[in-house]
């Protein structure tokens, strides 16, 4: 699929001529190709969710972020390095082009983010020094599929012009296209700013990809398509669509909806964390109400006669109605409350749609409609209900609105210690997004157990009340009251006095008594200030991390992977010394292995508490194992592009609770599981571990053991095929995008992945 291809798609017409099934999508070639109709994106997104395309190049128009506009002569720009939104200065016809580029191109990542993420190819391609490089949807995109961005020279292919094209692509043997001019200055025809006999500027005809590029390009990828000597015509659009499978109602996984949409929360047994709880008067107010008038021993009577009667009588209506009159006062209403039933209807739809603002339904229509008449469609459309996600072609990962989220998380990071109160929110906010990801829902237990612990406060005590102190406390060391002479709240904590840490009333006695007045440390439950953990700041981070990221839509059911496949890993510690190694087989294929070497300052260096003795942390590494085994399965089978959960070996019987859990509350194990259930869920792989006894995992034993001596290496693990795991890929994620070649003279920042920590 090539987007954007142009009025004579050269792509897609050397494709054609290979006999390949191509999809050209491009207005200049077919006026119905149009990515700004909604219609057309929704189809294009469909398709490339669906696994079928196994290629796709896309080329948005360059025209507005081009650099060429700032020469002399040129069209005058609209944007800058400085201004990617758009100058200030621009009239509405400048920023509707601003919008309108940005929109296609947002749009066409989205489509490669799609194709890549069903487990397939990609390719943007841009000029070289193009300002859509640097716009955030497409850093974003380059990181995520760890792109080589490749500088390709048009002399080096047949063209007349000094101009270069860059392709940011996953698939690697594209690297063969690299090039660089090495013609002198002046060589080639100039084009800047000029126009050509029918006053179209010179500069549009350089986009056109001369044959010898698109010979060379098919010929990159044809791996990827089957043998076929038979050309073939175009594909359409509704045409690929017609082709897809239809999936059978009863097939699985099936869905269930509850008919409130993405926010609705079935149980509200409790207010969820973090919001208002609103009825709690009216609740008050009419459990009172119900028990005044005996309503349950009249409902049983009601169920056990079958009774056709309204529960409530005539004469207690206006009770009830005067309970709920004076909660909407309480929630600032002061117009009177309509009860009126209208003649076509059985509710009192004025009194439901004020309970419906009370409570800021998102469904601020329905009432109306209601009232109107129930709205079947066909003289108009339904209202929205703004309970349901927006379509795809509703999506722009500008609008995507995750700065109430952002705001909190960096509120709690900032404040030191933070109040419980912002916790709180947080980890409503969280309970939210975290829908998204619940293998990370168990990670939510950090931030509670932050909540639950006050912050310490100094208090002193005469040695009469020390005397005291253990009749002052429970055995869980709790005030029961406060000592003589002290203001300390009953039921804070005891924690510590001269500094000698007290887990129970018997370690009152190591405490030394001189006479003299006795500091102690108590947490004091009643105040709003909690300090946040490591773990949980490391988990914060993640989150910041995943907000200040153009968010992009993501399907949730993708292909399957059907294959066999071994792997294993294991870990070894010795002294200062760490190391990891592990394998993955597939069958007729290359073992895929590493193997890596760490010391214990490494890890401390990353702020984690190590012990000296590595083979007292021996569970944490043999978790960094899997964690790396992870990688090594990603590496060939791209991260985001698969749903499956993947068995693997380990000798070590902690490691295996560890993975599969993914969760625990011991440090510093804690840390490593914490980055393994990230990186599951960034990868959407899973590990199902399995114990191996320690003699048949010989194999990553000795990789985990390898000092890289090759004359050691057993023939079955290729050297081309170890796939390396430094920290910085462990622990940071990092991915790298790599510039062919490396010296091509670039105006703009390849994205980097690590997101450091103490910049906040």
């Amino acid at each position: 699929m090539d987007l954007f291809a142009g009025a004579g798609a050269p792509l897609c017409q050397e494709a054609a001529r290979r006999g390949w099934a191509c999809i050209p999508i491009d207005i200049l070639h077919n006026k119905a190709s149009d990515l700004r109709d909604d219609r057309i994106f929704d189809g294009l997104l469909k398709l490339s969710h669906s696994g079928a395309v196994a290629f796709a190049n896309a080329s948005p128009p360059c025209c507005e972020y081009s650099i060429v506009k700032q020469f002399d002569g040129g069209p005058p720009p609209c944007r800058s390095w400085e201004c990617l939104a758009g100058f200030p200065s621009n009239n509405d016809e400048a920023q509707e082009r601003v919008r309108s580029s940005h929109l296609l191109l947002s749009r066409a990542v989205m489509l490669l983010h799609a194709v890549y993420q069903s487990g397939n190819h990609v390719s943007l391609e841009q000029p070289r020094n193009s300002m859509a490089w640097a716009e955030p949807v497409t850093q974003a995109f380059l990181l995520e599929i760890a792109a080589d961005v490749i500088q390709v020279a048009a002399c080096s292919y047949g063209s007349s012009y000094a101009k270069y094209w860059a392709f940011a692509t996953s698939w690697r043997p594209l690297q063969q296209l690299q090039s660089t001019c090495q013609h002198a200055a002046g060589h080639h025809d100039a084009f800047h700013g000029k126009r050509d006999a029918a006053g179209q500027f010179v500069s549009r005809h350089t986009a056109v990809f001369p044959p010898m590029l698109c010979n060379a390009f098919m010929e990159a990828i044809s791996p990827l398509f089957p043998q076929n000597s038979h050309a073939t015509d175009f594909t359409s659009l509704d045409q690929a669509l017609s082709a897809l499978p239809i999936r059978p109602l009863n097939d699985f996984p099936t869905g269930q909806q509850d008919g409130g949409g993405i926010y609705s929360q079935p149980d509200w047994t409790s207010p969820p964390a973090g919001s208002k709880d609103t009825f709690r008067q009216l609740r008050q107010d009419m459990w009172g109400f119900f028990k005044e008038h005996k309503l349950f021993d009249r409902l049983r009577k009601h169920v056990s006669q079958s009774s056709q009667e309204p529960l409530i009588q005539q004469h207690e209506l206006p009770a009830l109605r005067s309970i709920w009159e004076d909660w909407f006062r309480a929630q600032g209403f002061t117009d009177s409350v309509s009860w009126e039933v209208a003649p076509d209807q059985p509710y009192c739809l004025q009194a439901l749609e004020l309970l419906s603002k009370a409570l800021d339904d998102r469904d601020v229509e329905l009432w109306k409609d209601l009232q109107a008449g129930v709205p079947t469609g066909v003289d108009g459309d339904i209202s929205m209900s703004n309970c349901f996600l927006p379509t795809p072609a509703h999506f722009d990962p500008e609008d995507f609105d995750v700065a109430k989220l952002l705001q909190s998380l960096m509120q709690v990071l900032r404040s030191d210690p933070c109040t419980k109160r912002d916790l709180q929110a947080l980890i409503g906010l969280l309970h939210w997004i975290l829908q998204l990801s619940p293998e990370l829902l168990p990670w939510l237990c950090c931030l509670y157990h932050d909540m639950s612990r006050p912050l310490g406060t100094n208090f002193s005590l005469h040695a009469g009340a020390w005397q005291q102190l253990a009749d002052t406390l429970t055995d869980d060391l709790h005030f029961r009251k406060s000592p003589p002479g002290s203001t300390i709240p009953p039921g804070s904590k005891l924690l510590s006095a001269r500094h000698v840490e007290i887990k129970c009333k018997a370690d009152l006695r190591l405490v030394r008594a001189t006479g003299k007045r006795v500091w102690i440390r108590v947490a004091d439950a009643s105040s709003s200030k909690r300090r946040i953990s490591t773990v949980s700041r490391q988990f914060i981070m993640f989150w910041v991390h995943f907000c200040m990221r153009p968010q992009m839509p993501r399907c949730l059911s993708l292909p399957p992977l059907d294959f066999q496949y071994s792997l294993a890993a294991d870990a070894c510690a010795k002294g200062n010394d760490i190391g990891i190694g592990g394998w993955v087989e597939l069958p007729n294929q290359p073992i895929v292995w590493f193997s890596e070497w760490f010391t214990v300052q490494d890890f401390r260096a990353l702020g984690l508490p190590m012990k000296d003795d590595a083979n007292l942390d021996i569970t944490a590494y043999e978790t960094l194992a899997q964690l790396a085994l992870l990688i090594a399965f990603i590496s060939i089978t791209p991260t985001g592009r698969l749903r499956v959960c993947i068995p693997s070996w380990s000798d070590n019987s902690g490691t295996e609770s560890l993975t599969n859990k993914l969760f625990t509350v011991h440090t510093p194990l804690c840390f490593f599981a914490q980055k393994l259930a990230t990186r599951s869920w960034q990868s959407g792989i899973s590990l199902d571990c399995t114990h191996i006894a320690g003699c048949h995992n010989d194999r990553a034993d000795f990789l985990s053991r390898w000092k890289g001596d090759l004359q050691e290496l057993p023939s079955r693990f290729i050297l081309d095929h170890r796939v390396r795991c430094p920290l910085t890929v462990l622990w940071e994620g990092e991915r790298d995008v790599r510039i062919f070649p490396p010296d091509a003279n670039l105006l703009w920042q390849p994205p980097v992945s690590s997101f450091n920590a103490h910049s906040v």
